[in-house]
């Protein structure tokens, strides 16, 4: 198959990898289990968003722990708890409270303690007997109508999605008694409807079977009714808000919307609603006076997505209900205690004169007047107090009292507490003014306070007048009447206009839900951030489905038609660039867009589409890697056969110019040997020679480049890059010379005749720029080396004749090894072929390994070397022959004592620069 074939082949291969992963997922797109993975995405994103704006209207009422420790448990709760509620938050100016609670059903009538205990004895008729039952849901659905601004809840029954719709009229629970009179009443009432452009036979509007309505009485009171119940996914999360359900062929608004739609006083009849696109509130007014449509984006079955602002406790306005009855029974006394203060503060003398003192009261008209004196009386005692802890702040409260004279058992608690709450108060406000920016817990450290709860009010308080102006003469005695909130004084102002749910929040209520931000989140929070979803314009929506196939199909064709044409390397780059790209756009248009784009689908291509390619690429490189190594492993070395099958394009002509180190090694003396072998013998010998020095070159990185009989050719830095060549080519070297001497002597043992025990072999070594790579014809190549730096490494081989050694080193590879491995200079030359002289060095050992006689022996010669080249023939003779008596055998130095005799007989001419020419190869 010629390469064009091929890579045609190839193309369409990875564009129907692509096409086909793209069509998987989109088919997966439908299942169950694809929504789930996809979900879990999507709730990261809001995850890693955090926390964003919230509209400055809406809040919640909870009844929380808080509530719960001061009020008892809801079970036990009596409704007229909810009728104070509603009276407090219609006099603070509250625009609307939506009831997350249910009152389906009569609540019981009870006999309050208060009512009879002055009464135990009277005897009643049956009339005044009845009177005293408390008539709670009167009470609540009073309050209600006084208020105008209440929202009750519904609880429906819903019928499986899948039923049709001729089960849910046969099925639908018949209305009696209470719950048929709300019906009508719901429906006089206008708090459900039909819709012109809604067919509820038709759509997949979310259908109820059964409902549990509020009391007739409570539909008649508040100013709406709305349902509650949140509409979780598969997976149990709630991500979604129903802005619809049908019962009895009618449509029931939620309580988000209904609540919206009061506060933008836009009516329930007028809302344009398109299922699968928009509900449209038209004509809206805005707080600034601004009047606009609001759209807002639904599904198909009428669903909104809730664009969560982050958790419970991270947003929005959050006000106990305990908080909210206190404030309204502490804000007028606090306000009558702040004005006494004053009052005092301009004219002390006003404490000892309590008729001077309500005189003046009524001037300044101080209302109501036994708030007023009971401040004045407070007043007095905490001055007193605060008198007493200015002088001495260690003094505690029984200190102080047994000081006034009031005997130690008869010292009242809740004066003891006050007495302390001041004290602590005193401290504090010292320490704030010093350091405004003491937290609560640096301060309960400094006052060596344990529990928080003891100095948590006081601080707060007083924290607050510090940041708005300081603590003035007139805030004294520090003692508060004040609710805190949330870090700061809670006023009734705080709550004017406010959009509140009321709901249960305490631990271990059932109402609760897993969110994106938490696993169990409160539920009156979900009506919250579906009324902030809508009224900060915070609409999230999601890809359709054909525009989610589309990108899958895009992607695939991406997948199937760019990455295949580059490498591993840089193809996985550019899919890991597809990946961020893809996961940060999605995430962006989240956070920017309000743009639910999928990211299971587009990564699932990218990635499934990379592993087939992938795959597919391994598999056909595996084969014809297999095809090349039982080809050449005959032929190359392993080194060079595993370049070649991780780049075949290095089995084209030509080469690269590289560093490398060359050996030439040539057995001396061969011819001698041949001539007194058989054949046989001889490439046996050859075979067992060869085969152990070859084993020695290739476990030191080496690549043999040929065999020429004995001689054999090898390089180190190539086709692998070696940083390290000229030292692995030395120690290799430097093995082969000792493992022959290990061969010599087994030979000896061996009783192998002379010629072979007395074996010697010769090596040179060069190292510089050549050429490397395939040279030769398209049919047959060769993978070597040539160049310079090549020839010379020949030359040195059998230059070491002349000198008597057996490992010869070019000054090229003696400076890359010096650091680590022993050499001696030996001459400069000219070697045959090559006009520029070089110095040659003798490779002797790796640095501390050189044997200790020849240490000496290399010492004298250097000594000798130094004399000689000074020209001083007689003083290099003497030492020579110092170093020949250490070792007589010593080929160096037995060469340069000729050498000397040679020049005493005839010195060479003035000229003379040290260069030995060499005549033989």
């Amino acid at each position: 198959m010629s390469d064009e074939t091929k890579k045609k082949t190839y193309t369409l291969r990875y564009f129907a990898f692509g096409i086909g992963v793209s069509i998987l997922m989109s088919m997966w797109s439908f299942l169950d289990s694809y929504e789930r993975l996809e979900w879990r995405t999507y709730d990261e994103r809001f995850v890693l968003r955090g926390v964003i704006e919230q509209h400055p209207a809406i809040g919640t009422i909870d009844i929380d722990d808080e509530t719960y420790q001061a009020e008892g448990r809801f079970e036990d709760w009596t409704r007229d708890k909810h009728a104070l509620l509603i009276d407090i938050l219609a006099e603070f100016g509250v625009d609307l409270i939506g009831f997350d609670i249910f009152f389906p059903e009569p609540s019981r009538s009870v006999i309050s303690r208060e009512a009879v205990q002055d009464r135990i004895n009277d005897e009643y008729t049956a009339e005044e007997f009845l009177a005293l039952f408390e008539d709670y849901d009167a009470q609540l659905a009073q309050s209600a109508q006084r208020a105008g601004n209440v929202v009750f809840s519904h609880f429906f029954t819903k019928a499986d999605p899948e039923a049709s719709w001729e089960f849910i009229v046969n099925n639908t629970v018949k209305r009696e008694g209470s719950k048929e009179e709300s019906f009508q009443r719901l429906g006089e009432r206008g708090f459900y409807f039909e819709h012109p452009d809604v067919d509820v036979s038709q759509t997949t509007l979310p259908k109820m079977l059964d409902f549990l309505p509020p009391l007739p009485k409570f539909v008649e009171s508040v100013k709406h009714v709305g349902f509650v119940q949140p509409f979780t996914d598969g997976d149990g999360v709630v991500r979604w808000y129903e802005m619809f359900r049908v019962y009895d062929g009618k449509l029931f608004p939620a309580i988000a919307l209904v609540m919206v739609c009061d506060y933008l006083k836009v009516p329930m009849e007028s809302l344009e609603i398109r299922l699968g696109d928009y509900v449209r509130l038209p004509n809206a007014t805005l707080q600034d006076g601004t009047v606009k449509d609001v759209t807002i984006p639904i599904d198909e079955g009428g669903k909104m997505l809730v664009n969560w602002t982050g958790d419970y406790q991270e947003t929005f306005l959050h006000y106990p209900y305990e908080r909210i009855i206190q404030l309204k029974e502490l804000y007028g006394e606090n306000v009558v205690l702040r004005d006494v203060k004053r009052l005092i503060v301009q004219d002390p003398a006003l404490l000892e004169d309590m008729d001077a003192f309500i005189m003046k009261a009524i001037e300044f008209n101080i209302q109501p007047p036994d708030a007023a004196m009971t401040a004045f009386q407070t007043v007095g005692i905490f001055r007193m107090f605060e008198e007493a802890i200015m002088s001495d702040k260690e003094m505690d409260a029984r200190d102080f009292f047994v000081a006034q004279g009031v005997p130690e058992d008869q010292i009242p608690e809740d004066m003891v507490e006050k007495y302390d709450e001041l004290r602590y108060n005193v401290l504090m406000s010292e320490h704030l003014t010093a350091n405004p920016e003491l937290s609560l817990t640096e301060m309960a450290d400094l006052l060596g306070v344990l529990r928080l709860d003891l100095i948590e009010h006081g601080y707060y308080a007083l924290k607050n007048l510090v940041e708005h102006g300081g603590i003035k003469p007139e805030h004294h005695p520090l003692i508060f009447f004040t609710v805190i909130h949330e870090g700061k004084e809670l006023l009734p102002a705080d709550l004017d206009g406010k959009l509140l749910v009321y709901g249960l929040t305490a631990t271990g209520t059932q109402d609760m839900n897993p969110t994106p931000f938490n696993p169990r989140y409160q539920m009156v929070g979900y009506h919250a951030n579906a009324m902030n979803t809508i009224l900060m314009d915070q609409f999230l929506d999601r890809m359709d489905h054909h525009w989610r196939i589309t990108l899958l199909v895009v992607l695939g064709i991406i997948m199937g038609v760019l990455v295949p044409r580059f490498g591993p390397a840089p193809g996985g780059a550019i899919v890991g660039g597809l990946l961020l790209t893809h996961s940060l756009s999605a995430y962006f248009f989240f956070v920017y867009g309000g743009y639910w784009i999928d990211i299971v689908g587009p990564v699932g291509v990218i990635v499934v589409s990379y592993l087939a390619v992938s795959i597919n690429n391994y598999l056909i490189e595996r084969k014809e890697r297999a095809y090349i190594q039982d080809s050449f492993k005959m032929y190359l070395s392993p080194a060079v056969v595993d370049q070649i099958a991780d780049n075949p394009g290095l089995l084209s002509l030509g080469g690269r110019r590289a560093e490398l180190t060359i050996l030439f090694t040539d057995v001396a003396g061969f011819s001698t040997i041949s001539e007194q072998m058989t054949a046989e013998g001889l490439v046996e010998l050859l075979n067992e020679y060869l085969g152990t020095m070859t084993d020695i070159i290739m476990d030191n990185n080496g690549t043999v480049d040929k065999y020429e009989g004995d001689l054999i050719m090898a390089f180190w830095g190539a086709p692998i890059d070696n940083p390290n060549h000229a030292i692995d080519a030395c120690k290799a070297s430097i093995i082969m010379n000792d493992r022959l001497a290990e061969m010599r002597k087994m030979w000896t043992e061996m009783e192998r005749p002379d010629y072979i025990t007395r074996m010697d072999a010769r090596i040179g070594l060069n190292t510089g720029d050549v050429v490397v790579g395939n040279m030769g014809s398209q049919s047959r190549m060769d993978y070597t080396v040539m160049g310079d730096h090549v020839n010379l490494a020949s030359r040195l081989e059998g230059a070491n004749k002349p000198y008597g050694t057996h490992i010869m080193i070019s000054e090229f590879t003696y400076f890359k090894v010096r650091d680590e491995l022993e050499a001696r200079k030996l001459d400069v030359i000219r070697v045959v072929g090559r006009d520029e002289p070089v110095t040659v060095y003798e490779l002797l050992n790796v640095k501390g390994q050189v044997d200790s006689r020849l240490a000496e022996v290399v010492a004298k010669y250097n000594e000798a070397l130094e004399i000689y080249e000074a020209r001083e023939w007689t003083g290099a003779q003497e030492k020579f022959f110092e170093a020949l008596r250490i070792d007589e055998d010593d080929g160096p130095t037995q060469t340069y004592l000729d050498r000397c005799e040679r020049y005493l007989a005839e010195p060479p001419p003035a000229d003379w620069d040290g260069v030995e020419t060499l005549t033989e190869k």
